[in-house]
């Protein structure tokens, strides 16, 4: 079994994936129907040395909470000056008027209020951030909201 394992390990290094599909899409609902919300994705791969094409699928094996230290060891957090994207709900009204006493920027685009990140740590909105940061391009939308 070990040996078989191995055997293929070695062979998909050496497959070209063709197409990688995510659950919900054509051509993955007899897969979605066995492996249900454990199913990641679906990749197609071709083995050029014995040619064949081969289907693998990504499964969802073990989740668990993960240790606020470990969490915060992946979460990039931006710098002072790094422009963040934060939501503040239509009926906000207060926050929204403080967002823009500090020069926040409404995106209309993405639906949300673009600020110094050091801004909104000291306004106490980190929470609020949403996970994209704003390109460092000179992408500025208008102002507005």
């Amino acid at each position: 079994m070990w040996y078989e394992w191995s055997e293929f390990r070695r062979r998909t290094y050496h497959m070209e994936v063709t197409k990688t599909l995510k659950p919900g899409d054509r051509g993955t609902a007899r897969l979605l129907r066995r492996y249900g919300e454990r199913l990641v994705c679906v990749r197609y791969r071709f083995d050029p040395t014995r040619k064949k094409n081969v289907t693998t699928v990504e499964l969802v094996v073990d989740e668990r909470d993960a240790p606020g230290g470990y969490q915060r060891m992946y979460q990039r957090r931006p710098e002072p000056r790094q422009q963040v994207l934060v939501r503040v709900d239509f009926d906000e009204t207060e926050m929204r008027a403080r967002v823009k006493d500090a020069h926040g920027r409404w995106d209309p685009e993405r639906r949300g209020w673009i600020l110094p990140f050091a801004t909104v740590r000291d306004m106490g909105m980190e929470d609020r951030i949403m996970p994209e940061l704003v390109p460092r391009s000179g992408h500025r939308p208008e102002t507005g909201g």
